[in-house]
């Protein structure tokens, strides 16, 4: 059993009409639910998607951006899944149809205690190709950049590292018991954060310095809590379907990418 976890609260909820139009391409065959929580949505609850997965909402306030992707790890870990295996998507994501894709290959890894965390979809453009108004070597060095990241080493999410794949938090699938292992470890890291020692310490980026740290870590021979990724191209930016051989492992893509200026408020 497959739990899908889909937060869509604001203007993302918009979106769910190409996440549920595509959603059939997802892991065909195998057993899903879908959780969403919104601050809307009411109409979704109890639906039935084409390829038979129930969808049930779950109504909550719209904590607005950047706050509720701190909340993520918290909100798995309340929810306490009834599944094998659990994956997380932003509401502004779509699924590829892609002929040939090996998801027993995916279910392995995550048999196997590996968490599925994709990097950046800019990674997905060929060196030199812009996109919006910036290279993607631009791009990369933007989000790996001080501006972007922890600049305090005393802090959970400071990144050691000069160099490293960036990993996006807008995706992330793993074991039932082994996205426990994670949700707790991104927990203590940002109560560290922002605990009365740490000066209430309001971590720079929000969740994903969290997951940079993990990976970055990993990249670098270090485990966290005996955590192993596969992190791999498994998300691109919307419009890149030519782009799907190059990157075989993508199945996912953020729709909403290129709007982002408008939808994050």
């Amino acid at each position: 059993m497959i739990e899908v976890l889909y937060i869509a609260t604001d203007s993302y909820a918009e979106y769910r009409h190409f996440f549920f139009s595509t959603f059939k391409y997802f892991a065909p065959g195998r057993k899903k639910h879908i959780t969403i929580l919104s601050d809307g949505m009411e109409d979704c609850d109890g639906i039935i998607l084409e390829d038979g997965t129930k969808v049930n909402v779950i109504k909550m306030f719209d904590l607005f951006y950047p706050c509720i992707n701190m909340h993520k790890p918290y909100f798995i870990e309340q929810l306490h899944f009834d599944a094998d295996y659990i994956f997380y998507f932003d509401a502004d994501t779509a699924f590829r149809n892609v002929p040939g894709y090996d998801w027993d290959a995916m279910f392995k890894a995550l048999d196997d205690g590996q968490v599925l965390i994709s990097k950046h979809p800019i990674y997905a453009l060929k060196d030199g190709e812009k996109f919006l108004d910036w290279k993607k070597e631009e791009w990369i060095a933007n989000f790996c950049s001080s501006n972007m990241t922890e600049k305090d080493p005393s802090k959970q999410s400071y990144i050691k590292y000069d160099t490293y794949t960036y990993t996006i938090s807008s995706f992330f699938a793993a074991r039932n018991d082994i996205m426990g292992v994670l949700d707790r470890l991104i927990i203590k890291m940002t109560r560290n954060d922002l605990s009365r020692a740490s000066g209430h310490h309001i971590p720079s980026f929000f969740d994903e310095n969290y997951f940079n740290a993990l990976t970055s870590d990993f990249e670098n021979g270090t485990l966290n809590d005996g955590l192993y990724f596969s992190i791999k191209q498994y998300s691109q930016l919307y419009g890149m379907d030519d782009k799907t051989d190059a990157y075989p492992d993508s199945f996912i893509y953020q729709k909403g990418f290129p709007d982002y200026k408008v939808n994050r408020r």
